[in-house]
């Protein structure tokens, strides 16, 4: 009696068993379809951008599709071997798992992921914008219009694919081009502010070469036509003593005088007194290879406009 008691027992367990895991695996089968056809969905009606921005995600979502492969389970019955209804329920509880996975890591990187990058390169790229605007001023003096062309068209290159959400490939743009701009306005600005000295000392030379009794007969003029960076050029007469020819850059003087190395000498200090006294700019002077050697002058002696070195070219 206890025999028959125990296999009618274990009867029951495993009755119970197969209901539970047919059922399992309907449900599992079910859920597997309605996965795929969520996928495919999302997939069919997420733009090519986004696609690109999250590449891992829809490549891991798209191995899923293409290899799934789901166990027939119209057979299954109460008759089925238990084992085999074991096997077949943990194959498609694995494919379920991962499908799972797919879909929460996938939605999750085409909504609310994609949402936060938007909203964080819109910004970036707003600021870049007004940057580039509140810089191109100075821009535009020290680089030319096919540089200034590059990046408003690489600003607006930003928005096209910000419109088409291709957000990686705009936040490597925005970084790029954020550090090149930067460089260039950097450069820009250190740049006009050693034209602006410059154009204070070209103003007190002209004024002390008139103090002095010298007629200018070559106005100020840019050695190379219409580059900001090239010298400024001009020269004066000194009557007595000939020709004095000034060529300024954006960091020193270069000269030319027809006078004799004393007279030369003595007109260059008697310029150095005036501008110093007049401007408060501070010069020395020496031959190019040295033979004179310029004045110490102490640090922080000098104040705007800067030193001006003048080198005298014999």
């Amino acid at each position: 009696m206890s025999g028959l008691k125990y296999s009618e027992y274990q009867l029951e367990r495993e009755k119970e068993e197969k209901i539970q895991l047919l059922q399992e695996i309907a449900n599992f089968k079910n859920e597997i379809e309605l996965i795929k056809d969520y996928l495919e969905d999302l997939l069919h009606h997420t733009s090519e951008g986004l696609k690109l921005t999250f590449f891992q995600e829809v490549k891991e979502a798209q191995k899923w599709l293409d290899t799934l492969e789901i166990p027939k389970i119209e057979d299954l019955s109460m008759d089925t071997e238990l084992s085999i209804l074991r096997k077949t329920h943990s194959q498609l509880k694995e494919i379920v798992e991962k499908g799972r996975k797919i879909q929460e890591v996938l939605t999750f990187a085409f909504t609310q992921k994609a949402d936060e990058m938007g909203k964080t390169l819109t910004k970036k790229l707003n600021d870049l914008k007004q940057f580039y605007f509140e810089n191109y001023r100075v821009l535009k003096l020290w680089w030319d219009e096919k540089s200034i062309n590059y990046w408003k068209t690489k600003i607006e290159e930003g928005y096209q694919l910000l419109e088409e959400e291709k957000y990686g490939i705009l936040s490597l743009l925005l970084d790029k081009l954020y550090e090149e701009l930067k460089a260039k306005v950097e450069f820009s600005k250190l740049q006009e502010e050693k034209h602006q000295k410059r154009l204070y000392l070209l103003k007190a030379l002209r004024q002390v070469c008139k103090d002095m009794g010298f007629e200018e007969i070559v106005s100020p003029h840019y050695e190379k036509e219409g580059d900001r960076g090239s010298r400024i050029l001009f020269t004066v007469d000194t009557f007595d003593r000939g020709k004095i020819e000034f060529a300024i850059s954006l960091d020193s003087i270069n000269t030319f005088s027809e006078a004799s190395e004393d007279k030369c000498f003595e007109e260059f200090d008697q310029l150095s007194q005036f501008l110093e006294e007049e401007y408060g700019i501070r010069t020395e002077f020496k031959y190019e290879d040295g033979l004179r050697p310029p004045k110490l002058i102490k640090k922080g002696e000098m104040e705007l406009p800067g030193d001006a070195v003048i080198k005298i070219e014999k």
